[in-house]
This record gives structure tokens, sequence and C-alpha cells, in this order.
């Protein structure tokens, strides 16, 4: 068993390794699922599936933006860590009940799918419970912890729910759900442990002033709660305006062509996510070598975007159909345009994280609005010609228009921190 008290805090590489191991344990799960809700369930159950993570996304925006203003202040006010600890504790609290009521509800008024519902909530709110230990351990150079243990909820989440779907005498959504549930509480109990046997944790609630929260809420976090907003937004739209304009199913069929250009744009990201905290710190002490790396770094990903979108635009067919086999699912242009995606999606993440911990916001906001409104023209006034595929097309449209400015706003940065 893995002892991670040995792994190398602070470590890009590792990092990454366990990024990848958490998303690679989802397209195994990806893979495994799909077929299996589609064999034994229906196209109707997979659209649900989805539009359940689709509602979590919108509901994290409440904590995305609030955590990298957490994250924000503890680098800047390390002094204040117990205070800004407790807010993070408290709010995220609050979040994590509140997820859980909206999803009971959601259940309770759909009626067949409440027991489903339940155990997603509980999924969904302990996810929120975890972000303040999280917090702590990201600030203190352990990124790579906190890959682990992401990695480590969702290895159990695919083999408790493998096992008891495979169980169940009479298969169901809930049976994929409480595998959920039961990896997630495991998960959270095992942070907490190790949090606690390596950190001295202590609530202040007398610290924690009007000027604290403003900053977090207010001075740093507005500008983050709009960029979290829109990337949600771009993120998750497509599935929203698909489910209530066209059904479950038009959903489902969506899900299939998206799934796997999907998670290789996941893949793509996951070389860059780790790369905001890192300039943040290098901009600080070497403003010349931070602009070198990041140049180093563009480079590298760049490669890599054109790799992986050549390999799915040859590839994806063959994978597609070694996936799903007589349930294979195309449409016209679905190939060409999600290689293109993939390949600007990726870079655009590295421009993207430059500016998360540090400035530009206010220009990525804007041209994330661009591809936003990009993204829903062509769901809404091209579907009936593009299908499915619509929705890539938008966002691609969109990149094109914005990726130059993305780069430009980057490189801003580094000047910026010379002056």
């Amino acid at each position: 068993m893995t002892n991670i008290k040995k792994i190398k805090i602070g470590d890009y590489r590792a990092t990454i390794i366990w990024n990848y191991l958490n998303i690679g344990i989802n397209i195994l799960a990806g893979f495994v699922f799909f077929p299996l809700i589609l064999k034994y369930l229906g196209e109707k159950e997979l659209g649900i599936f989805g539009l359940f993570y689709s509602i979590k996304s919108f509901i994290d925006i409440g904590i995305g933006w609030m955590s990298a203003s957490i994250i924000k202040n503890l680098l800047k006010y390390n002094y204040l860590k117990d205070s800004i600890f407790t807010l993070s504790f408290l709010i995220n609290s609050f979040y994590a009940i509140f997820c859980f009521l909206f999803f009971c509800i959601y259940g309770l008024l759909k009626g067949d799918i409440f027991v489903s519902s339940i155990y997603f909530g509980i999924f969904a709110g302990i996810s929120f419970a975890c972000l303040p230990f999280y917090e702590l351990l990201m600030v203190n150079n352990m990124q790579s912890v906190v890959g682990f243990f992401k990695f480590l909820s969702q290895f159990l989440f695919f083999i408790f729910s493998f096992a008891i779907f495979f169980l169940s005498s009479e298969k169901g959504l809930s049976d994929i759900f409480l595998g959920l549930f039961i990896g997630s509480v495991a998960t959270f109990i095992m942070v907490i442990l190790y949090v606690k046997s390596n950190f001295n944790i202590a609530f202040d609630f007398i610290h924690i002033s009007k000027t604290l929260f403003s900053r977090i809420f207010f001075i740093d976090g507005k500008s983050i709660f709009l960029n979290s907003l829109l990337l949600i937004a771009i993120l998750q739209i497509d599935v929203l305006l698909i489910v209530y304009l066209y059904g479950e199913e038009i959903l489902a069929k969506y899900m299939i062509i998206y799934k796997i250009p999907n998670t290789l744009i996941m893949l793509g990201w996951r070389l860059s996510e780790p790369f905001g905290i890192v300039i943040s710190r290098q901009i600080k002490k070497d403003k010349n070598s931070a602009y070198l790396n990041f140049l180093k770094i563009e480079k590298k990903i760049l490669i890599a975007g054109l790799l992986v979108a050549f390999g799915y635009f040859f590839l994806g067919h063959l994978v597609l159909e070694a996936w799903l086999g007589d349930k294979i699912y195309e449409v016209k242009y679905m190939y060409i345009a999600s290689s293109a995606l993939i390949f600007l999606s990726i870079i655009q993440r590295l421009y993207f994280m430059t500016n998360f911990y540090t400035n530009g916001m206010n220009i990525l906001n804007l041209l994330m609005i661009v591809e936003l409104l990009c993204k829903i023209l062509f769901i809404l006034v091209l579907f009936n010609y593009f299908k499915e595929v619509s929705a890539i097309l938008g966002w691609l449209f969109g990149l094109l228009i914005t990726i130059y400015f993305y780069r430009k706003n980057s490189k801003g940065i580094f000047i910026d921190a010379k002056s």
C-alpha cells in the first residue's frame, strides 16, 4: 500500500502523476459504465447520469471561486491561516448542506430517482467538506498529496460501484451512486486523519474580521467568481441546453460522441493545472526565470496538444467502435471538429492557469464570455444542421476567435511583473 507520508511534497511531477492516475481511473470508469448503463438501463438513464454531474458542476461555482480566493489569501497572509481555514470550513459546510438538500428535493420531485439523488447528494456534499483540508495542503506545497486523495476517491468509487452494480439483482443508477457515496465517505475520513496528524488545526472565529471577509469574497473573490462561473458554464451549458431542448436520449448521444474528446481535453488540462501556483511563486522570486519557464512549458504543451489531436483524428473511430460496438453513434464533422477543439483547448488551459493565481483576470473573463456565447449560439441556431456536434463546433469557433488574445494576456503578466 502507498505510504503517503513518503510522497515528495511540492513536486510538480508527483502532482502530474497523481492527476493522471485520477483522470485515468475516470477514463476507465467511463469506458466501463457508459456501455453498462446503455445495455442494462438505457439512454435516458445515461442522460440522467450526465445531468447529475452537470448540475453538481454548476453548484461547484460556489466553492470553486472561493477555494481559489482562499488559497490566494493563504499564500499572502499565512499568519491568518487559522482564521481563513475556519471561514472556509464554515462556508463549505453551508454549501455541503445546500448541495445535499438540492439533490434530495430534485429526486423527490422526479420520484423514480429519489434514492439515487440521496446518494449523489451525499457525495456532492462531501466534495465540499474536503475543500478546507485540500486548501491547507496546497498552500503547504502538498499538491501531490491532494492529487493522491482525489485519485483514491475515484478509485474507491469505481471499485465499489462496479461490484455493487453487478451484485445487484435489479440494477439501477442507485447502485452506481451508492459506490460513489461509499468511496467519498471513506476518502473524507482518511483526509481528516492525515491532516490532523500533520498539522495543528485550530479554529479561530475571533479574527474573522470584516476586512478578511471582504478581501476573500469581494476584493479577490469577485473576479475569480465570474471566472469560475464562466468556466463551468462553458463546460456544462451544452449538457443543460441539450437536455432541456431535446431530452435525455439526445443528451446521451451527445455524451457518447463527446466522451473521448472531453477525456483527452481533461488529460491535456492536467499538464497546466499545477503551473498556476508555481508561476505565482516564481514571479515573486525571479521574474525572468518565471517567463523562461513559461515558454518552455508552452512549447511542450503545444507539441502534446498536436499529438493528442492528430491521434484522435486518425484513431477516434476505432476507439469508439471498440468501446461501444454496435451502439456506436457518429455525426458528420465530429472527428475533425473534436480534434481541432482538443488542440486549442489544451493550449488555452496553459494561458488560463498562468493568469489564475496572478493577474489579468478581467480580460480573461471577457474572452470566456465570447466562447460561451459562441457555444450557446451554435446549440440554439445550428443544432438542426450540425446535430450533437453543434456544441463542439461552437466552442471551437469561440477559441479560434480568442486564442491569440489568451496568449497576449499571459505574456502581459510577465511584462507587468518586470515593470
